[in-house]
């Protein structure tokens, strides 16, 4: 063999080696490093392989338990695979984040929680990816070992920055065993890439079974949600974590003061969860392809309760505010009517409703900043039978946009007094007017009415039309007559012409001047105002 040939490949050999040794080296100190970093964190493994040629390390069997005198929370992956790594991540003792890698996964993730010796949830979700992830890892370990409900650990998970996460097929059963046994899975959740103010979220394919009811949801989408502060995390999680622990002491039921502790502590969390600290709480909500079955009820259980579109959109800029919902064709079963009409009323049921009666709802609103005006358009419809709309038009007087959104308040019912009031005087009604479309919905309903009274269906309609023509009489003959009672008379002329037409019924009321609703209400002679009434 040429000389020169010879030596070169000895010079390769030399080369090759003393990579593959370097390699091997890398590949350990990264390795020991991380092995550190799970053992000092009480996190058990079965192997940690490290490639520095494509910067990927692999954990086995990951175990990350946690427990305390209460709760015990054991968390396992079959393996963590990080890929594109960023050493450094592992080592980084300052308050600062840092890019841990290009991508993370894991796989075959389970956790199962027990509180006072009971399992409460159990979790297991196939995968999570997430793309380019920047967090401060030690730290985070750190606290989920030691504080996983602490002020201080949930800031430190909204800190995390991220290009993306997905999660695939999760799985969830809590209360196992009990009467409030419930089960939870999805197909997929992704959150899109998040640089800190607001986040999407898109669920598929969710269902949701317990002993009352199952609920199904092809899709749902939440857009621009706002995040809480930590300390609203904290103390969420901190009450459940109370309201648990007192469930589940053995002189629950027999102790009035752990009772009273239990009913101030829900009332709490339930405030808590509808008072979020930041408004809106997210602008959109899109939840498309429901079914909800009540167990309890055999004919809900068998046809369910179904929902093509339930949406919400909050759209505001420096000079308007828009409130938009829709609840589109939601579906109640013939089934729902066994046992509350009449086989004959069912039966036509059936044949004009093949497919259930189908319901839908919209409303817009938009309030002008600059002016306080306002406006409110409501449709409903049934089966496209029978279409109501109503149009409100108004002003916020001192131009408070939350007087606007009172009617999106769930928790109205709670409202005192002194606000009612509050509210009657800043807003004033200018413009209201209603109308009806009907193209078939009063026969059938004349012809349900028959069935169910035994009486022919043209005898209840000129029962009905001959009762309102003496309202209208008795009007007329009354003495006195007021400019409301001509007002009532035209609305009753309208709603007969409607009724022996089935057609279009219209009423408004423009207001002259401007006055608040608790004037309006308080007021002994009627304002200046133009009424128009008509039928078709």
């Amino acid at each position: 063999m040429n000389k020169k040939i010879l030596w070169g490949l000895i010079a390769l050999l030399v080369i090759v080696g003393g990579g593959y040794f370097y390699v091997n080296k890398v590949n350990t100190q990264v390795e020991e490093i991380a092995k550190a970093t799970l053992t000092r964190n009480n996190i058990t493994h079965s192997d940690v392989k490290y490639n520095c040629l494509d910067k990927t390390l692999t954990i086995k069997s990951v175990v990350f338990p946690y427990s305390d005198n209460e709760v015990k929370i054991d968390s396992s992956a079959d393996e963590i695979v990080i890929k594109g790594i960023n050493a450094d991540s592992f080592t980084k003792a300052s308050d600062d984040k840092v890019l841990l890698c290009d991508e993370i996964q894991f796989n075959k993730i389970k956790s199962v929680v027990y509180a006072y010796g009971n399992e409460e949830l159990l979790t297991t979700t196939e995968q999570i990816s997430i793309k380019k992830p920047l967090l401060n890892l030690v730290k985070l370990i750190s606290l989920h070992r030691t504080a996983p409900y602490s002020e201080e650990y949930f800031q430190n998970i909204l800190d995390i920055r991220h290009n993306g996460i997905t999660f695939q097929n999760i799985s969830m059963q809590a209360f196992k065993g009990s009467n409030s046994e419930a089960s939870f899975t999805v197909k997929n959740i992704a959150f899109p890439a998040y640089t800190g103010d607001t986040f999407d979220i898109a669920y598929h394919d969710i269902n949701m079974q317990s002993k009352p009811l199952n609920l199904n949801f092809g899709k749902i989408e939440l857009k621009n949600i706002a995040l809480p502060t930590a300390k609203y995390l904290a103390e969420i999680s901190q009450t459940v974590m109370r309201l648990n622990e007192l469930e589940r002491s053995s002189e629950f039921e027999n102790n009035p003061s752990t009772i009273l502790e239990y009913e101030v502590l829900s009332e709490l969390l339930i405030n808590k969860l509808f008072n979020y600290p930041r408004t809106p709480f997210l602008e959109e909500v899109k939840i498309l392809n429901s079914a909800i079955y009540l167990n309890e009820i055999e004919e809900v259980a068998q046809s369910p309760i179904t929902l093509k579109e339930l949406s919400y959109l909050f759209d505001e800029n420096d000079t308007t505010l828009k409130v938009n919902s829709i609840v589109h064709e939601l579906t109640l079963a013939k089934e729902f009517l066994k046992n509350i009409v009449s086989p004959e009323s069912l039966e036509l049921f059936t044949e004009k409703f093949a497919q259930g009666m189908i319901f839908s709802l919209s409303q817009s609103s938009e309030l002008t900043k600059e002016t306080g005006k306002f406006t409110q358009d409501t449709q409903f419809s049934v089966n496209e039978l029978a279409q109501l709309s109503a149009q409100v038009g108004g002003k916020i007087l001192n131009k408070d946009k939350n007087l606007f959104l009172i009617n999106y308040n769930l928790l109205l019912d709670d409202i005192s007094i002194e606000e009612v009031e509050k509210i009657l005087s800043n807003v004033s009604l200018s413009e209201l007017q209603f109308n009806y479309v009907d193209t078939g919905f009063i026969d059938f309903a004349f012809k349900i009415a028959a069935n169910e009274t035994g009486f022919p269906a043209a005898a209840l309609k000129d029962e009905i039309l001959a009762g309102l023509q003496s309202e209208i009489d008795s009007f007329r003959e009354s003495e006195g007559v007021t400019i409301i009672d001509q007002e009532i008379v035209k609305i009753l002329e309208a709603c007969i012409e409607t009724i022996k037409t089935t057609g279009k019924f219209l009423v408004k009321v423009t207001l002259a001047d401007e006055m608040s609703l608790k004037k309006l209400l308080d007021m002994e002679t009627i304002p200046n105002y133009t009424f128009e009434v008509s039928a078709k």
